[in-house]
Formats: structure tokens, sequence, C-alpha cells
């Protein structure tokens, strides 16, 4: 029976999925679609009135926030029993993304070699160095640092985080003779620290967003293909991983600092609302996939655009991460109930807990027949509207 309504629960995502994709279609404000089941996008879409992404360059040491994935104002945004609902069939897929055989997998990424941020026009616009916080100025950044044992003075080579910037910075053509890819000035700024296994997401601002604001706009497949959040992230960690196994798959954690996204903050306080309690200084409040009483808090919070992107960056690189699962989002704030109030999001992960029972790989049950997803996801949208 929980095999048969899982299955069920995982046919409805994807017709959600493609329902929303084919909404992204239809409507400029659904264009930046990156990583995100919850939000029909798979990390960010372009800027609302009321999203607060800057969208400045970064520089050497800027705490560039704000690093909400930049959903519509109109269609992107769910009530606290949506956001369950959906994110209960998402967990799903995460369920079933285990197995010996990648053919029984989420659809994984091709974006695996490093050399292609190069290839597609990314380039990074200042050398990379490691982060200080201070307790005072960066105090949100700091208890989470502090909760990872990362370095906080900057001057550890090895515990410090290591504040890498991509930006989508020149015109491209990978193949001879292929499309051009025009340069849109999209911009993902992360902190990495493989030695404590964690990654600061500091600023999202994808090509598809980007390429909105050039003239002429680059849109549809003129937008460069690698693009999403998730794909240049995982790059960048294999690459600071050196490329191992042991020390890539130790990412137990995605910190979203001052978040930014309108979404994201109104999700929160809806589920924080409906577990009778508000948005406090660190530690804040925890919500676990493992307490049954709180299991549908952790779903609503799954939901929010900041949470969802790190879980397709687990589900589309499983073959190099191996079979992982969200197992807690916890959420506090800085100068909390003023106006300059920070909201931060820390996303725990670990390996599944089927993972060991099955030897490292787990049981596994596929949530689309066909091997190729995109044609299902093609099909779906004409039957919708039939």
């Amino acid at each position: 029976m929980q095999r048969t309504r899982c299955a069920w629960f995982i046919l409805a995502a994807a017709i959600i999925l493609a329902a929303l994709l084919h909404y992204q279609t239809q409507s400029p404000a659904g264009a930046d679609i990156q990583n995100s089941l919850s939000v029909a996008t798979r990390d960010s879409i372009p800027p609302s009135a009321d999203n607060a992404l800057s969208n400045k360059t970064l520089g050497p040491r800027q705490a560039h926030v704000n690093p909400g994935h930049d959903t519509p104002s109109v269609g992107g945004s769910f009530t606290y029993d949506e956001a369950v609902e959906i994110c209960n069939h998402f967990i799903c897929l995460v369920n079933g993304n285990g197995g010996a055989n990648p053919r029984t997998w989420v659809q994984q990424s091709r974006w695996t070699d490093y050399n292609d941020l190069a290839r597609y026009g990314w380039s990074q616009p200042f050398a990379p160095q490691t982060e200080e916080y201070d307790e005072d100025d960066d105090q949100g950044l700091f208890d989470a640092a502090q909760k990872f044992a990362v370095d906080t003075t900057g001057k550890d080579p090895v515990r410090s985080n290591l504040a890498v910037s991509w930006g989508h910075l020149r015109d491209s053509q990978p193949v001879v003779g292929g499309p051009r890819y025009p340069v849109t000035k999209g911009e993902y700024a992360n902190a990495y620290n493989p030695k404590r296994g964690v990654i600061f997401a500091r600023s999202i601002y994808g090509p598809r967003t980007g390429g909105l604001r050039q003239n002429p706009p680059v849109t549809g497949s003129a937008v460069v293909p690698l693009s999403q959040w998730s794909d240049v992230t995982y790059l960048e960690w294999n690459y600071l991983s050196l490329n191992l196994p042991s020390t890539r798959q130790g990412l137990r954690a995605i910190v979203q600092s001052d978040i930014g996204n309108a979404n994201t903050n109104s999700l929160i306080a809806k589920t924080l609302s409906a577990a009778g309690t508000s948005l406090t200084n660190y530690s804040g409040r925890t919500f676990s996939i493992d307490v049954g009483a709180e299991l549908n808090f952790f779903a609503a919070l799954l939901a929010t655009p900041n949470a969802s992107g790190t879980a397709w960056l687990l589900l589309q690189h499983r073959a190099q991460l191996g079979w992982k699962q969200i197992n807690y989002i916890q959420v506090y704030c800085v100068f909390c109930g003023d106006d300059d109030e920070e909201t931060y999001m820390i996303i725990g992960i670990r390996a599944h807990p089927a993972a060991a029972a099955a030897g490292g790989a787990g049981g596994s049950r596929r949530y689309l027949d066909d091997d190729n997803d995109n044609e299902l996801y093609a099909a779906l949208p004409a039957l919708l509207e039939a």
C-alpha cells in the first residue's frame, strides 16, 4: 500500500512539474527554470516586484546577500497546505532515487566536467579567497560557521570558507558550428568548505534572470544551457574536493544566508505559524524528517525556493554525491522583528538511511517508466490541455 501511495505521489509530482513547466513556456514571469519542483523552476526565475534580489556584481569580500531563488509574485507562491502536499510527493522522489542501476534514478545532470564552465562562457570576476565572519557584523553567518566548526578568522586555509563567484560574462560557442550563447551576466556566489562539508549560498542570480536584463534580452534557447545553480555549484564543489568521492560525498549542509526571496520568507512565516511558534535568534527552530509530528512543517520548508534547489542538487548529482537525503531544515533570524531583519536557513544533508541497509545502494522504484523523462514532460502539457 505504501509503495502504491508513493507511486501515485510521484506521478502527481511529475504532472505538477509538467504543468508548471508549461506555464513557464507561456509566461515571461516563469522564465528561469532551474531546479525546483516546488516553485515550478529549477532554482531561479526572473525578478518580480517584491523579490528584493540584488543584481550588483560581487567584489572581493563583499557579502552579497539575498540569495533567494527569485520566484514570481504571481503563480509561484503556495499556501502552507499546498507546500506540504507538493513536497510529500517530492520526498517520494528522493526515496526512490536509490538502487545500483542509474536507469532507475531521477534523470541525472549532464554537467560533470569542470572545464565546461569556461567553455560555456563562465568566468570568475574575482579570485577565490577565504572569508572572515565577525560576530557582530556577520552574526547570522558567524552562527552557522560555529555550528559546523568553520574557522571564522579567514586565516585557516583548510577550515575557513572559500568564497568563489562564477559569472556568465562571455559569449560562447562550445561546439564549432554549433549555437552561440550570448552573455547574460548571471552570477552564482558561494562559500565552500569541503573540510567541514558545508556550502554557504551567498548570491543566486541565474542566467535566465540576467538574460532578461540584457539589450536585446537573452531568452529561451539562446540562454546558455549550463545555467542552473545546482550544476555550477556541484562543479565547483567537486573541483575543490579534488575530485575525490570520499570528500565530495561528505557534503552535509547548505546554508542560505540573509534570504531576500519573498516567497521563501512568506512560507517560513506560514510554517512557523502552523507550528505555533515564530522566527527567533539562533538557534531558531529546526524541523526534522525523522520526527512524525514535524514532518509536515519540514515538508513545507522543503517547498521553499531556497531549500528545493538543494534537493535537486542531490537528486541530479546522485551518481557523484551518493544517495543523499535532506534530513532537517533549521531557520533563524538576526535583528529579529526589525526593519533590517535577516533570515537564515540551514539545510541538513545525510546519506539516505536505506543506503546503508542496501550496501550503499538502496532499493528503488523508477518514478517515470520511460527512459527519457523529457519525453513525458513534453507530452504532459498537451494532455493537460485536452
